[in-house]
């Protein structure tokens, strides 16, 4: 048999009470974790979005910022290839300029002196055409004075015959000069 008492029917209904708000808080938990689920799964949704959209403008400011620096950094390669594509120019230039100089001053200087050696040169042979012409004069001189030279010195003038010449005093010629015979011995 049942015991029904008004206890147990007051546990009973007190145990169902429980059951149905037991039930009811569950049905209402599930709503509100379901509702809780719904808006954080849209906050994150929205969140990861938000910051998505950020990351890509980030992003596209750093590609553009690396794109802005990849262009300068080749205009100053291509800026540098150039200045050094004629950079070894102007070295050959400046040694050039030194070796035309040099070569320039070196032509003048050996200008000068074969003009001056050629002067020299026809000096030299004047002067050997002149030696010789008195050379032949001298001798010529000789000749014609049979050796006899002039000297003179503290004791007075001379004139000296050579050996093989004697000479006599006392002879005066035509127009009242004194003279000395000179004569050649055998």
């Amino acid at each position: 048999m049942t015991n029904h008492s008004p206890q147990n029917d007051f546990l009973q209904r007190l145990q169902t009470k429980a059951e149905t708000n037991r039930q009811e808080i569950e049905n209402m938990m599930l709503t509100v974790f379901g509702d809780l689920n719904k808006t954080l799964r849209q906050q994150s949704s929205d969140v990861l979005n938000s910051t998505e959209y950020v990351i890509r403008e980030q992003l596209d400011i750093l590609n553009q910022s690396v794109e802005q620096i990849t262009s300068q950094n080749l205009q100053q390669i291509h800026a540098l290839k150039m200045s050094l594509k004629w950079a070894w120019l102007n070295p050959l230039l400046i040694a050039m300029s030194c070796l035309v100089g040099i070569f320039t001053v070196n032509w003048g200087l050996m200008q000068y002196m074969a003009s001056t050696m050629q002067q020299q040169y026809r000096q030299k042979q004047m002067l050997a055409q002149e030696i010789n012409l008195q050379s032949r004069a001298l001798d010529q001189l000789q000749a014609k004075t049979w050796g006899v030279t002039y000297s003179e010195s503290h004791l007075g003038r001379f004139l000296i015959l050579p050996s093989n010449v004697s000479a006599e005093t006392g002879w005066l010629l035509s127009d009242g000069k004194q003279a000395i015979k000179i004569t050649l011995n055998p």
